[in-house]
Parts: structure tokens; sequence; C-alpha cells
């Protein structure tokens, strides 16, 4: 049942977002699900893509698609980082660009007992192309760690 609800939960949200990888540009989006049981059962469901920015075309197409993405986060509930740079339509500007070092613009978003995560972070140093690696993911134990999820991880 973790397993069956997690993927659930990832497909829903993914699609809620209008497939955001694949929207960005992203190809050969690689998927996996791995479920566990040590203390507790756990799964998580991932989609991971890295992707070089190699034209204006496709910077443009980011960009442009990215500033649409961070509306959906909010309006479906999701949390970007405080800090207006980090999220994910100023972050993908700013990458694409030509800024080689950004921390991750990273959004959450907790769904019953799914966690579910978006991160974009660089994959590349200047002079390189620019390059971008992506991770959508859910994860959803049978019980959270000492009772809570962690909602604030990775936010500063």
């Amino acid at each position: 049942m973790v397993k069956h609800n997690t993927q659930k939960t990832f497909t829903r949200e993914y699609n809620a977002l209008g497939k955001p990888l694949a929207l960005l540009g992203f190809e050969n989006i690689e998927s996996t699900t791995v479920c566990s049981e040590a203390s507790n059962y756990s799964c998580v469901v991932t989609n991971k893509a890295y992707m070089p920015f190699d034209t204006q075309v496709k910077k443009d197409t980011a960009v442009d698609v990215a500033d649409k993405l961070s509306s959906q986060l909010q309006f479906q509930g999701w949390t970007q980082r405080e800090d207006q740079e980090l999220q994910v339509k100023q972050w993908f500007k700013d990458v694409l660009s030509g800024k080689d070092w950004y921390p991750d613009a990273y959004a959450y978003k907790q769904v019953a007992n799914t966690y579910c995560t978006l991160d974009f972070f660089v994959a590349y140093a200047n002079p390189s192309t620019p390059a971008i690696q992506a991770v959508y993911e859910c994860s959803n134990p049978a019980t959270a760690p000492f009772g809570k999820f962690p909602l604030k991880m990775r936010q500063k």
C-alpha cells in the first residue's frame, strides 16, 4: 500500500505541475522506484535528468517555462525557498545567463504521509556550456522519523 500511495502521489503531483522536467526540455528522464524495509517500510519514486543548455532556444524556452512552473508551484501549494533569487523562476534566469555557482532551486510539498521535492542544481563549471541536473521525487515512510517529516529540510 505504501508503494502504491507513493507512486499515486508522485504521478498526481508531477502531472499537476505540468510534467515540469519534460516541459523544461529535459530528455532521457530516468525513473526509479525503490522500496526498502529497515526500521520501517518506505518507498521513494524518482524522476531525474541532466541537460546541457547548449542553444539560445533551449535557454529561452527553459526560462519561460520556469516562470510558469514557479507560479504553478505556488498555486499547487508547494513551498519554495524564501530567497527570491533561489526560487525556480529567477534561478533559471540567472544560471542560464552565466552564473556558475548557485545553491539549489528547491521546492517541497507534503501530501498526507508522502513528502515530494523538486530540486534543480548547477551541473557544470564555467566556461563550459550551462548544464542543470533536475530531480523530482516523492518518498513515503510508513512512519515518519521521530513522528515528524523534515519540512525545513535543506531550506537554508
